[in-house]
């Protein structure tokens, strides 16, 4: 996934980067916020600068802001409550549970 080898990564420090914005072109998953923060954590990438874009026309949460700290955050909400303009929580895992993942950051300035 990465196109950087170990001798090429040397020197770089990514720990200053306050946002960055993977795009995609569905709904991302958790698994690539992730994966992302994952595989680029040994150059200091820090997970809670890193965030998502999207078509908005499938962008359910764009407006989600986390509340409880400065981590992602992420709710489950019921798919058939949203058929009816209805946002109902429900628990991770549940019957036709829908992941919605913080998109965007409010920077102080």
């Amino acid at each position: 996934m990465c196109c950087l080898s170990p001798p090429q990564a040397r020197g770089l420090d990514l720990s200053r980067v306050r946002a960055c914005v993977l795009v995609a072109e569905e709904r991302p998953r958790m698994s690539l916020t992730h994966s992302f923060s994952k595989l680029f954590k040994d150059l200091g990438l820090h997970p809670r600068s890193v965030s998502t874009a999207f078509g908005c026309r499938v962008n359910l949460a764009i407006c989600l802001q986390g509340t409880s700290g400065p981590d992602p955050t992420t709710v489950y909400v019921d798919m058939r409550a949203l058929r009816h303009d209805r946002v109902r929580l429900v628990e991770r895992g549940s019957p036709h549970s829908l992941p919605l993942m913080e998109s965007g950051k409010i920077l102080n300035r």
